[in-house]
């Protein structure tokens, strides 16, 4: 901003102008979380035989009454399921922290490639997720 415009703004500033123009460009997290249940539905109906979970939990709100919160996702895509038979006996299972948890299943195919089986999105790292 000082090259471009000569006006000088702090680094906080400028990370949350930055974030409310993602927000506005892109949604908010709340909005995309909203369209989860209807992800979930056309991932399962466009690949038969994929493994597909949502739970959500209901929350009570001040302005909007109770909503559905985003809770857990698991997937599983049929072509997974079809290439489990030529895994490795190995399945690694890691978690990465940001905003929640993704968690993923990773196994080697015969040929030495990596191959995730499954993944899932979690609130935590904990024994339920």
């Amino acid at each position: 901003m000082k090259w471009e415009y000569g006006i000088n703004v702090g680094y906080k500033r400028a990370c949350r102008a930055k974030e409310k123009a993602l927000e506005i460009l892109l949604g908010s997290d709340a909005e995309s979380y909203t369209l989860s249940p209807s992800f979930a539905y056309i991932l399962e109906a466009s690949n038969p035989g994929s493994i597909i979970a949502l739970e959500t939990e209901g929350i009570e709100d001040e302005e909007d009454g109770m909503v559905e919160h985003f809770k857990y996702f698991f997937m599983s895509m049929s072509a997974f399921i079809q290439g489990w038979p030529h895994y490795r006996p190995v399945i690694l299972v890691d978690g990465s922290y940001y905003h929640g948890t993704l968690f993923t299943a990773c196994a080697m195919d015969i040929n030495e490639q990596v191959f995730p089986p499954a993944f899932g999105i979690g609130d935590s790292e904990s024994n339920a997720a």
